[in-house]
């Protein structure tokens, strides 16, 4: 417990708050049922600080762990296959954010840590990676994560389609446990400056056809 919050796991009748702060924190709307999912399914560590007043929730982190099987195709590239086994597990943060009121107290480090903390326990030491995925254009978002050692994996041109709108994201990854990046000649070069050079090929040419 820290001197100004407290924590908790979710629990299903957050379902409400959670909703009301992903609206206000994230550009990128959730279906109902990832909320019902992240509140209630064993799956998930869903870690949310608390006021330590009003109990109110004041920052959350989401995870979920994963074989590299389950991760989507942009994604199975995060492990080198020399040290990935059968049992290989990878944690996806789906959500980290914090009141505007407890930003630059350091609570979105602490919610990071203690995810960290549980990931590299005993127990979760088949986890070899964290990884996340996070809008290009998000300066702050990308600063925090380079300064918690994560490194940029991959960029993903047209990732999120927000307000109507296509929007450009990249993944970043943690290695952990062991794990360790993909051992290739081209990478991280194929990874990243292929796909920004597709990027901007496709807004030159939608800008001359259209």
């Amino acid at each position: 417990m820290d001197a100004s919050w407290s924590y908790r796991f979710l629990e299903p009748r957050d379902i409400d708050e959670v909703k009301d702060l992903c609206r206000i924190w994230f550009p990128v709307r959730y279906p109902e049922f990832w909320y019902q999912d992240v509140t209630s399914a064993e799956r998930y560590y869903s870690l949310a600080a608390t006021h330590p007043v009003d109990g109110h929730i004041i920052g959350m982190i989401v995870c979920d762990v994963k074989s590299l099987k389950q991760v989507n195709r942009e994604d199975h590239s995060l492990l080198s296959r020399e040290h990935c086994t059968e049992d290989s597990r990878v944690a996806y943060i789906l959500s980290l954010g914090v009141v505007e009121s407890f930003r630059r107290k350091r609570l979105g480090s602490a919610l990071l840590n203690k995810l960290i903390e549980y990931l590299t326990s005993p127990v979760k030491r088949h986890v070899k990676a964290v990884y996340l995925h996070v809008l290009f254009s998000n300066m702050a978002a990308t600063s925090f994560y380079r300064k918690h050692d994560f490194r940029e994996h991959m960029f993903l041109p047209f990732y999120y389609h927000i307000n109507g709108r296509s929007a450009d994201a990249c993944s970043y990854v943690r290695y952990i446990n062991g794990g360790t990046p993909p051992k290739t000649i081209i990478y991280p070069l194929f990874y990243n400056c292929v796909p920004v050079l597709v990027c901007y090929i496709a807004l030159l040419l939608q800008t001359i056809f259209y």
